[in-house]
């Protein structure tokens, strides 16, 4: 049986509040790893936190000069928003 503090931690991960100030979503998107950041999304990343530095993953993706990933991004931002507005499960 896993330990309490590691369910924590991972639910914490995955909520989007991890160590240093980045997601995973942050961290894959600075590595361009497009297809986990694709894979985060699917799994219900949030495309709207912050880093330590104030930016979300999509600003992360065009400071990385990625636009192709920032604009995935940005076309998922709207899906969340419109599923919300909805009060649909994304």
């Amino acid at each position: 049986m896993p330990h309490i503090l590691d369910q924590l931690s991972f639910l914490r991960i995955a909520k989007g509040i991890a160590c240093g100030g980045q997601t995973a979503l942050h961290k894959a998107v600075a590595y361009k790893w497009r297809e986990i950041c694709c894979m985060l999304v699917a799994g219900g990343a949030s495309l709207d936190v912050t880093d330590h530095r104030g930016l979300t993953p999509r600003l992360l993706a065009l400071q990385r000069e990625d636009r192709e990933l920032a604009s995935y991004l940005e076309s998922q931002e709207h899906f969340q928003l419109v599923a919300a507005d909805l009060g649909t499960d994304v």
